[in-house]
């Protein structure tokens, strides 16, 4: 009963996945993408960061009081219109967040198909190659704020071929950009794979003092998927995300609740966003107090 009965309390120390369940509409529904972008990063890798997450509907971004998250990963937002481009700056660009665009992010604009949008969002200039290709980064670990979370080197992405292919275009650096990885695929390779790009103070996590407010977050594209839950958890750490548990753990949390599902043996370092009283959610007894 306790345990039933208890309030919900919401927490932004979170990864919030934002899923356009409009995105079939843009791509020749075989699906094969959708399974990587969304279903295998759920289940493989966004459940076993130690860090609890969120899923939410692009639609949702629509609501007045859509919620504050340290970390957004959009896997599938491929139609980038003036209205979602707005949405995304205005609801997930602020407060130091971290967020994360999965590969075609953006590369319909709902007429056409190019790096326009993409460009627009990140600022930066990208380009496009329209052929399919299985994908594959690699991942510099503990070369940046970023990826100080993270043991690496280390490659992610998958052999099923997709398309087309967006990239960054040139020197990132130019575009205010820092490389985290590099890219291989069959058609193409060498260039940036995963790049990083801070607006206004950036994220909390990057040794800037000082509040976050509109516009102060870090974008990061990715051109393969599923994202690691390693490199997730050290960009969500990034974001000013408190990671709960250990990586490899499934964390369930709000502002009052904790439950931790651990695939091994051994100790654990729970570590909680602020001072909290602990009980056992079913008995009540108390475990901690406040220190």
């Amino acid at each position: 009963e306790k345990l039933l009965s208890r309030t919900f309390e919401r927490t932004e120390h979170a990864i919030a996945m934002i899923i356009d369940d409009t995105s079939p509409l843009d791509e020749d529904f075989t699906s094969g993408f959708q399974n990587l972008a969304v279903l295998r990063q759920r289940n493989d890798h966004l459940s076993n960061t130690g860090i609890p997450w969120r899923i939410f509907l692009f639609s949702d971004l629509e609501r007045e009081n859509f919620p504050v998250y340290r970390t957004y990963i959009l896997p599938n937002c491929f139609r980038l219109t003036p209205r979602k481009l707005s949405l995304i700056r205005k609801k997930l660009m602020r407060h130091g967040s971290v967020v994360i665009l999965g590969p075609g992010t953006g590369i319909s604009d709902g007429e056409k198909t190019g790096p326009e949008m993409l460009s627009k969002l990140m600022s930066m200039p990208f380009g496009i190659d329209k052929v399919e290709s299985a994908r594959r980064v690699l991942v510099y670990g503990g070369s940046h704020k970023a990826l100080a979370n993270m043991r690496g080197p280390v490659t992610f992405g998958d052999s099923y071929a997709y398309g087309p292919i967006l990239y960054p275009a040139g020197d990132v650096t130019r575009g205010g950009a820092v490389e985290l990885g590099k890219e291989s695929t069959w058609w193409q390779g060498n260039r940036s794979g995963l790049v990083i790009k801070e607006f206004g103070k950036g994220p909390l996590g990057n040794g800037l003092k000082g509040a976050r407010g509109t516009g102060d977050c870090a974008l990061v594209f990715t051109m393969a998927t599923p994202l690691p839950a390693a490199l997730l958890r050290s960009l969500a750490i990034y974001g000013g995300c408190n990671p709960w548990s250990d990586l490899g753990d499934v964390v369930a949390a709000n502002g009052n609740m904790l439950a931790v599902h651990s695939i091994r043996p051994g100790k654990r370092t729970i570590r909680l966003p602020k001072p909290y009283q602990i009980s056992d959610a079913v008995t009540g007894e108390v475990i901690g107090k406040k220190g």
